[in-house]
C-alpha cells in the first residue's frame, strides 16, 4: 500500500480551457513563479504538467483579476487564503 496519494496531472491545453486562460498568458504565469507545472520530458520533447491545486489557484487568481485586483494581488490574496483554509482543517 502506498502512502502518497494519486494524483492526476494536467497538459497546458487543458488547464488553459479550463481556467479559461490563453496558452501564452498561462506559460507567462508559470514563467513568472504564479505556480510551478511538473516538468514531463520523453526524448528531445517536454511538457508541463499541472495538479489539481495547481488548477484550483489558476481559476481563484483569475476570478481576482476580473474583480479587478493586479495579477501580484490576486496571487497573495490566493495564497493567503489556502494558507488560511489549510489551518482550518488542522484545527489551528
Amino acid at each position: 500500500m502506498s502512502l502518497l496519494k494519486e494524483e492526476t496531472w494536467y497538459s497546458s491545453g487543458e488547464v488553459a480551457k479550463v481556467v479559461g486562460l490563453s496558452l501564452r498568458q498561462l506559460h507567462y504565469w508559470s514563467m513568472i513563479g504564479i505556480v510551478w507545472p511538473v516538468l514531463e520530458v520523453h526524448g528531445l520533447r517536454s511538457f508541463h504538467r499541472y495538479s489539481n491545486e495547481d488548477t484550483e489557484l489558476l481559476k481563484r487568481i483569475k476570478s481576482l483579476k476580473e474583480e479587478g485586483y493586479t495579477l501580484r494581488a490576486a496571487f497573495r490574496k490566493a495564497k493567503e487564503e489556502e494558507l488560511n483554509e489549510q489551518k482550518v482543517s488542522l484545527g489551528e
